[in-house]
């Protein structure tokens, strides 16, 4: 760790203090899920009596138990500790990200001398940085004018400084160009998958499955039934494909359906 820097202890969320307008309004409203405090992550770390242990595959991703665990924490850990004064994830040094890397030791049993599991872990990170700076981003444009005196809410506490820069960043010229250019290709994802957190790695490893099941529990549900249309009618593509008399195996499907990743 670099000279001078201290890891402070994760603290827990600022709760909303907003009014309930009365209890008929209440009791419709549409329960959502409140913010990730990291409660049940330190219960099961006092019964353990020790940070959990993960699994992390070869593809740098978490597997079995406690997997989703891992995500969440990450994403709590950048939300109030992470350094944003920054132009992207790509431009912290080691020094910023060690602090992030001790703090999380705390809830999990990582060996970062292993090269795929530091490479998990930089990769949630990565992910985590970049979709809790849109979060900023998206509240920035809808507060308008107002913005640079209304910081996003996790911002609040101390870090209204970070709020300012950042209302900086958003209106520089490379900062729109950059974004114009996610924009558009964010508009050409057909559709998204319904897993949430959970990487496909760790839904096939759950299931022990093949590529084709992997596709269906991934974009489908029973629920909601599937994520498109377009989604639905590749999965009837799954049939074998035969060339001449040999068929071909779940993955050649799957790249001849989908296309190569």
């Amino acid at each position: 760790m670099g000279p001078g820097r201290t890891v402070r202890p994760p603290r827990n969320a600022p709760q909303s203090q907003g009014q309930h307008s009365g209890s008929t309004s209440a009791s419709k409203s549409r329960k959502v899920r409140g913010i990730n405090k990291g409660k049940g992550l330190e219960r099961l770390i006092k019964r353990a009596g020790h940070p959990l242990n993960l699994t992390i595959s070869e593809e740098r991703r978490p597997i079995g138990e406690n997997n989703e665990l891992l995500s969440r924490e990450i994403g709590l850990l950048t939300r109030y500790h992470a350094p944003f004064q920054r132009a992207g994830w790509h431009s912290l040094t080691e020094d910023d990200k060690e602090p992030l890397y001790e703090l999380l030791k705390l809830k999990f049993n990582l060996d970062f001398t292993q090269d795929h599991i530091k490479g998990c872990v930089d990769l949630l990170f990565s992910s985590s940085y970049k979709s809790f700076r849109h979060k900023c981003y998206e509240h920035y444009v809808k507060s308008g004018d107002d913005a640079r005196s209304n910081p996003y809410p996790p911002l609040i506490d101390n870090r209204v400084g970070d709020w300012i820069w950042l209302c900086d960043h958003f209106e520089t010229e490379e900062f729109k160009k950059w974004s114009t250019i996610g924009k558009a290709n964010r508009s050409n994802l057909p559709y998204v998958h319904k897993k949430g957190t959970k990487s496909f790695v760790a839904v096939q490893h759950e299931l022990n499955c093949g590529d084709i099941r992997l596709y269906k529990e991934c974009y489908s549900s029973d629920k909601k039934g599937w994520a498109s249309e377009d989604a639905r009618n590749k999965h009837k593509q799954k049939e074998p494909i035969e060339e001449g008399e040999v068929p071909l195996t779940e993955q050649q499907i799957c790249e001849h359906v989908l296309g190569k990743a």
